[in-house]
């Protein structure tokens, strides 16, 4: 069986920059669908076009490729991006922006194919999960109802109350949410679930961590500005640095930052 071509649309300022990416991926059997220079035309084409792949530098025109990338995810839960970059700086932001990749230029052929092959088993993995909802019955835009989450486990769709949730956490590239009784493989990605699940009970702590406020016993200050969050599984889960404050603020506890200075 001929396995389906991947479609992509390149995102950059720099004409050469755009033409080096498209050989390459059509070197590597990818069909380019389209191309823009910067965020608003990027928008249009992947809203009319649905890649399965955006490729996207970091600084662009107007919007910088990472407010880009976010404001894309609030609406399509499908399209893969990778950053194209000649800056490493940004790849932690990247990354908890739920990117898929992020290649420094010129990007080497062995490289690419590695991204590739990724995205090929990321965009398996979403359209199997569609294919089971759409045979149970389930949400097929891979939104949550009645407050559960559906997750495909083995043959079947468990329908997960939120209340039961303690946290979603990102680890060996996968997505995994975890209840009192058990850890389930997920087949979204954590941005994804920051969409269904509700934001006034659910934050996120680290780029790899979404927990249930509800589920937070305590907030430990580790010294050299570290956190970690205590669960009521006795799970800890980090507490990156920029997000600590607006942790504080949801949690109403603003008062007791100067007892950990």
């Amino acid at each position: 069986m001929t396995e389906t071509r991947l479609t992509a649309l390149v995102v950059d300022d720099e004409p050469l920059a755009r033409e080096y990416l498209k050989r390459q991926l059509e070197l590597q059997s990818v069909i380019v669908v389209g191309e823009a220079e910067n965020a608003t035309e990027a928008m249009q084409l992947v809203k009319s076009l649905g890649p399965d792949l955006l490729f996207l530098d970091i600084r662009l025109p107007g919007l910088t490729g990472l407010e880009f990338a976010k404001a894309i995810q609030q609406f399509d839960a499908v399209t893969q991006i990778i950053f194209v970059t000649a800056h490493a700086q940004y790849a932690l932001d990247a990354f908890e922006g739920d990117a898929l990749d992020y290649l420094l230029k010129p990007v080497p052929p062995q490289r690419l194919a590695t991204s590739l092959a990724r995205a090929r088993e990321r965009l398996a993995e979403i359209t199997a999960r569609r294919r089971t909802y759409a045979e149970v019955g389930g949400p097929s835009d891979l939104r949550a109802s009645n407050q559960r989450l559906a997750i495909r486990d083995e043959y079947a769709v468990r329908l997960i109350p939120f209340d039961e949730i303690i946290y979603a956490n990102a680890r060996d590239r996968s997505i995994f949410v975890a209840t009192d009784s058990r850890q389930y493989r997920a087949d979204y990605t954590l941005t994804q679930l920051e969409t269904i699940l509700p934001s006034d009970r659910f934050f996120r702590l680290h780029s790899a961590w979404l927990v249930n406020l509800d589920r937070v016993d305590q907030l430990c200050f580790l010294g050299n500005h570290s956190y970690v969050a205590r669960l009521t599984n006795n799970e800890q889960a980090p507490i990156s640095r920029y997000r600590w404050a607006k942790l504080r603020h949801r949690l109403g506890i603003d008062s007791i930052e100067a007892a950990t200075k």
